[in-house]
């Protein structure tokens, strides 16, 4: 048995050994606490900001690609409407100028009302898609109803097994009614749609998953295969499903469907009922917080015991002087360069002292070099981004901003800083966007795009002004973000010119002409001055493609448009319609003579030889001319009738030649 004597029997070294330990022992279980929840936090905040990060801008990307396929499948469709649905060499024909549907998607099927496939691209791919009873899903049926634009529910083709989405359009006749639907297939595995993001790494065990938010939520893309179209756990009960919402990201931690712990940031895609998911294991996401609580642990053993027994060794020297060391300690504040060696004072107590005065400053160094390095890379990591990125204060002061400042404006960061925007920006663009960045001090988030004369060329930015809150909920500033968008809307302006102009001789197309026509018509009344219409039709076009083949066949197309273009007023409209018609409006014209006149000139024109690569051919051509004097009638319709009718008479009378239009034309 061992007996314990009372305390108050205990020596001083005892008491003081003791008192020191527990006290050592309660500072360490406080500090250890303490900074434990300031490491977590830090680390916490930091994962679930990089995770929402990577999902805001993987998100963006997909939003890009859907709304790119979406803006051509339209565009398509609607050239598509005015096009009667004929046989395969038709729509071939259609196609063979219009390659961004096969860039975009993998298949390309056009369908008539009862669901048969009219015209498939690739020729034969049409069997890999509509083994899954196309005209029974509610897709079709939407698409068949007149939505402008479907996207249908992740499926599995029955040939292949490969999951893929319909994107659809109707196909509308003239009087209106739906004819048919142009339906693009995409495999939703391929690295040009959502492929990619099993290359996105989210630290070793992360991934990313999409779901289709509906009654029965599915997967549309998952890292294991196999899940892709099957349903998504837990239905519309899931947090995230639940919480996802377009342009906001959240985050939820809990347990998988998998029984591991993860942390999963979200967003809903615009236009899409499909949210995006980033999955992190937690034990992942905060080995390093795991790591630092046990670093964190041993140093509050290690100075718990080192406490304990040192407070032991010094406690004989509890009453020699410490002016000595107050003295040492000021001089080191002076010259923190000073050694410091504890053994030099002979006393334990001045020696531990010394001890935990130099690991204080060891720890203040080493927090001062990890803060300088944190900063550091954080400013490596802004300035290396192709963005503008920046802060103010309430004051309209600039806080900060990335070197990418003086690579596309000139701007020093470290003259900015301290200096207010109207300096910085200058009085033209703080003139302009003053009234949005105050809306933003008040705590709205402000979005806008503007044109930029940048040191590297002529950009159009995408500014976001994003308000920062504090911590008693008011607005102590605002971040700055301006994203070069210009090949973007660089791609949509050349999509846009696509719909217009004739891909082959670059003279609008028929879509163009048809707005252009009842202009024309309209500025003609108003003037008082006739309108011809000039319907022309290249002679014995087909021989040309059947002999020379439809390579030097599209050679003479151009050449052809070449010559109407050079023959006729810049004011003239030129377009062609289709095949081997053309139309010539000519406006401003005083009789029917003038008409005569650019009817033969443009004959004589064609009626040169075409040299084309190492052969010259003989082309001609027959011209309808229909005129409106200065009246409502005809109308468009009615005028462009009345020239194919004069076109045919020309031809009727030996070709080579053009015919003016008579009410005895019929």
């Amino acid at each position: 048995m061992i007996l314990v004597s009372p305390f108050s029997t205990w020596s001083l070294k005892s008491k003081f050994a003791l008192c020191s330990g527990v006290l050592m022992f309660v500072f360490s279980i406080l500090f250890t606490s303490w900074t434990l929840r300031l490491v977590e936090a830090d680390i916490r905040t930091s994962v679930m900001d990089a995770q929402k990060a990577l999902v805001r801008s993987t998100a963006s990307d997909i939003n890009d690609k859907i709304e790119l396929r979406r803006d051509a499948l339209k565009t398509v469709a609607e050239l598509l409407s005015q096009a009667d649905m004929g046989p395969r060499d038709d729509l071939d024909a259609f196609f063979r100028p219009r390659p961004v549907l096969q860039k975009m998607f993998d298949a390309v099927l056009v369908v008539d009302p009862s669901g048969q496939v009219v015209h498939d691209l690739p020729h034969g791919v049409a069997g890999e898609f509509t083994g899954l009873s196309v005209p029974d899903s509610p897709f079709f049926r939407h698409v068949m109803a007149g939505d402008p634009l479907v996207i249908g529910s992740p499926q599995r083709s029955k040939l292949s097994g490969e999951p893929f989405i319909f994107f659809g359009a109707p196909l509308r006749a003239k009087d209106g009614r739906v004819k048919g639907a142009l339906l693009c297939a995409l495999y939703v595995t391929h690295a040009n749609f959502l492929g990619n993001l099993a290359q996105i790494r989210i630290g070793q065990g992360g991934y990313f998953v999409v779901v289709e938010r509906s009654e029965t939520p599915t997967f549309l893309f998952h890292q294991r295969r196999e899940l892709i179209t099957a349903l998504a756990p837990g239905g519309l009960g899931n947090p995230v499903l639940a919480q996802a919402a377009p342009g906001q990201v959240g985050t939820v931690e809990g347990m998988s469907q998998y029984g591991v712990e993860t942390l999963r940031s979200f967003t809903q895609l615009q236009g899409v009922p499909w949210v995006l998911v980033s999955v992190y294991p937690t034990a992942e996401a905060f080995a390093s917080l795991r790591a630092r609580q046990r670093e964190v642990l041993w140093v509050g053993a290690i100075l718990f015991v080192s406490a304990s027994a040192l407070a032991w060794l010094i406690a004989g020297w509890l009453l020699r002087p410490l002016a000595g060391l107050r003295e040492l300690i000021d001089r080191h504040a002076m010259d923190p360069g000073l050694a410091m060696p504890p053994e030099s004072f002979g006393s334990a107590e001045v020696a531990a002292l010394m001890v935990a005065y130099n690991a204080q400053a060891a720890s203040r160094r080493q927090f001062e070099n990890r803060l300088q390095a944190s900063e550091k890379r954080m400013r490596d990591v802004t300035d290396n981004m192709p963005a503008l990125i920046g802060y103010l204060d309430q004051d309209e002061n600039y806080v900060f901003i990335n070197a990418t400042f003086k690579l596309w404006l000139g701007i020093d960061p470290q003259w900015a800083v301290g200096r207010p925007m109207l300096a910085v920006t200058g009085p033209e663009w703080y003139a302009e966007h003053r009234d949005k960045f105050r809306r933003c001090l008040q705590g709205e988030r402000v979005t806008f795009e503007t044109e930029a004369n940048t040191l590297v060329g002529r950009k159009i930015l995408q500014i976001d002004y994003i308000p920062d809150w504090g911590h008693d909920g008011a607005v102590v500033g605002a971040y700055t973000l301006g994203h070069d968008v210009t090949e973007s809307r660089e791609a949509q302006a050349s999509l846009g010119r696509l719909v217009r102009l004739d891909s082959l001789t670059g003279l609008y197309n028929r879509y163009q002409f048809n707005e252009e026509l009842p202009i024309s018509l309209a500025r003609g009344v108003r003037s008082g001055l006739a309108l011809a219409l000039l319907f022309l039709d290249i002679d014995h076009f087909k021989q040309v493609n059947d002999t020379c083949g439809h390579a030097v066949g599209d050679l003479v197309l151009k050449e052809f448009a070449n010559r109407l273009k050079r023959g006729v007023r810049q004011t003239d409209l030129v377009a062609r319609l289709a095949g081997d018609e053309f139309i010539v409006v000519l406006e401003g014209l005083h009789d029917q003579s003038e008409a005569d006149s650019l009817a033969r000139n443009i004959l004589a024109a064609i009626n040169q030889p075409f040299g084309v690569g190492e052969q010259t051919l003989t082309v001609t051509a027959s011209i309808g001319v229909a005129l409106n004097l200065a009246s409502p009638e005809p109308n468009a319709m009615d005028l462009l009738a009345r020239a194919d009718t004069a076109l045919y008479r020309a031809k009727a009378s030996g070709r080579n030649t053009f015919h003016i239009w008579r009410s005895e034309d019929g």
